[in-house]
C-alpha cells in the first residue's frame, strides 16, 4: 500500500498529465487550476486537503 506522500506525488503527476495540452505550465492561473484538481483527487482518495500546507507551494 502506498504511503500518503507517495500517493500525493502520484496524484500530482496524474494532474500534471491531465493538464498537459489543456494549459501551458507558465500560463496565468495554471497553479490555481492544478491545485483545484489536486484537491479534488485528494478528497476522492480520502486524504485531507490542507490548503495552508499546499498553498504557494511549487509544483513538483
Amino acid at each position: 500500500m502506498e504511503s500518503n506522500n507517495e500517493l500525493i506525488a502520484n496524484l500530482k503527476k496524474e494532474v500534471k498529465e491531465e493538464l498537459k495540452g489543456e494549459f501551458n505550465e507558465t500560463a496565468v492561473g495554471y497553479i490555481h487550476i492544478f491545485n483545484k484538481r489536486l484537491e479534488e483527487k485528494l478528497r476522492e482518495q480520502g486524504i485531507e486537503y490542507d490548503k495552508e500546507k499546499l498553498e504557494h507551494k511549487q509544483i513538483d
